[in-house]
């Protein structure tokens, strides 16, 4: 490596890991403590199994028993209440000798790599360096494996898509993280730069794909103590920010399992800071997973949120407030689905008339929560108001001889279930409206009843939350194909 040739040795800080026979002994020996004591060998096994089997770490934890300042069997009460004190307090080094402490060495490490940013006789000298120290300022907040490049990727791609612009988009915080070439695919090479100097320290690992890597649990630990306060809530937001764009409204199989592979960062984003907003790209990750708790609580704020600053009958207000609704239907609790697709029903009628895609979306949402509830009758008349204003019909053989067209009566289920087949039959032609019949008709099928004929469609992109949502997420629950259902744009 042409970078650690470069490097004084003194400055090579490796993440070595012991095994599972060597890590107790050599903690029971630092703290001078019998090393055939079975007690002791429980206790220590615990112990270097949440320091990670580190050797600097374990030596470090060894030195502290001994100097008397804990217990071997309370050890990990201290550890996790004192950690920042345990592994950089100079007062305490290795009793093998190690010549810093252990946060003090990967301090080191950062030092070095600061340094080559400022010795830098040129920027493509200075590049990788300073990438490198952004990535050690956004990956505290990501779960400490599995982190994807595709993180960076899409949210470059995506933000400079948004932006209807060539070149870089206004990252503001890490721009030279997200830049894009001019026609719009992401610049990796200071993204890639910056994860070789990084590996150099050994300060992350590369799994065997080459496009994931991951930190170490108490290197990990490290970048995030070393921050101050103000630190952690600038970063925590940045890394949240970079989370959010690397999510875009479409929903092809590769979308769906990207979402689900960013759930243990999204979490651990959520969980060091406290955010007041919710972001909607991060419930709609929660709520595919089926995660409803943590995506209605998301959800909840998005709501509130926009309610205040852009009004009860914003579009976007309305949006959240579906989105809300499905989450509740995906739980079993009808009512308050009901309550909330009523309000937005007669909120976009009012508003943006009873013909409008997103008025249709409004009612098959709500008829699908009635016939959920077995309102079987203002189901489908709610389902025939929408084909009439979506210029569809029911397939009159399908309709009982007594039956009106203002009031359809339902001979059995199994009649309905024709009603809706035969909607699913004409949905593909019925424009940009086709996924609320979908959405109706798989409710059938999410409850075990009889498979419909599989419907054939396009795929296109949604820059927004999707205010057919409720839809979309019965779609991907019942067996007709995600990626074959056509979703509205925002």
């Amino acid at each position: 490596n042409p970078m650690l040739r470069r490097l004084p040795v003194s400055q090579m800080r490796h993440v070595s890991e012991m095994n599972y026979d060597e890590a107790p002994e050599l903690l029971l020996k630092s703290a001078r403590l019998n090393v055939s004591s079975t007690d002791y060998r429980t206790q220590a096994l615990a112990i270097v199994a949440e320091l990670g089997y580190l050797a600097l770490a374990i030596d470090q934890a060894g030195a502290y028993i001994a100097s008397g300042e804990c217990y071997l069997d309370n050890f990990l009460d201290v550890f996790n209440a004192h950690r920042q004190h345990l592994l950089a307090n100079e007062a305490y080094k290795g009793a093998s000798g190690s010549d810093r402490a252990v946060y003090a060495t990967w301090d080191l490490s950062y030092t070095a790599i600061a340094r080559q940013v400022q010795a830098g006789a040129n920027e493509a000298l200075r590049q990788g360096p300073r990438a490198a120290l952004q990535i050690l300022q956004v990956f505290p907040f990501f779960h400490n494996e599995g982190i994807m490049e595709d993180i960076f990727r899409f949210a470059a791609e995506n933000s400079n898509r948004q932006a209807g612009t060539e070149g870089e988009a206004d990252h503001g915080f890490s721009s030279f993280l997200l830049r894009c070439r001019p026609d719009g695919k992401w610049e990796s090479q200071s993204f890639r730069q910056g994860v070789q100097t990084l590996l150099s320290f050994s300060l992350v690992g590369q799994e065997s794909s080459g496009r994931r890597f991951l930190m170490h649990r108490l290197v990990h630990s490290w970048t995030f103590d070393r921050l101050t306060v103000a630190a952690r809530g600038r970063f925590c937001n940045q890394a949240r920010e970079i989370l959010q764009r690397s999510i875009a409204w479409r929903f092809t199989s590769s979308d769906y399992t990207f979402r689900r592979d960013l759930l243990s960062h999204i979490s651990t984003a959520q969980r060091r800071t406290s955010p007041k907003e919710g972001i909607a790209e991060f419930a709609l990750a929660f709520s595919e997973a089926g995660r409803w708790k943590e995506a209605e609580e998301l959800e909840v704020r998005v709501l509130q949120t926009r309610k205040r600053v852009l009004g009860e009958e914003h579009p976007d207000t309305l949006t959240s407030m579906a989105n809300l609704a499905a989450t509740y239907r995906d739980q079993g609790r009808w009512k308050e689905a009901e309550e909330l697709e009523v309000r937005v029903l007669q909120t976009r009628k009012r508003v943006l008339g009873e013909e409008h895609p997103d008025t249709l979306t409004s009612m098959a949402n709500l008829a699908s929560t009635w016939e959920a509830q077995g309102q079987d009758v203002e189901a489908v008349n709610l389902m025939q108001e929408y084909a009439d204003n979506g210029s569809i019909q029911l397939d009159p053989n399908t309709i009982p001889a007594n039956s009106s067209s203002s009031n359809l009566e339902i001979a059995s289920d199994d009649l309905f279930q024709e009603d809706v087949r035969s909607l699913s039959d004409r949905s593909v032609s019925c424009g940009s409206s086709s996924i609320e019949v979908l959405g109706f008709v798989s409710t059938k099928i999410r409850e075990g009843r009889e498979e419909i004929p599989t419907v054939e469609a396009d795929i296109v992109e949604v820059p927004q939350e999707d205010l057919s949502y409720a839809s979309k997420k019965k779609s991907k629950k019942s067996k007709i194909l995600a990626t074959q259902a056509i979703f509205e744009q925002d």
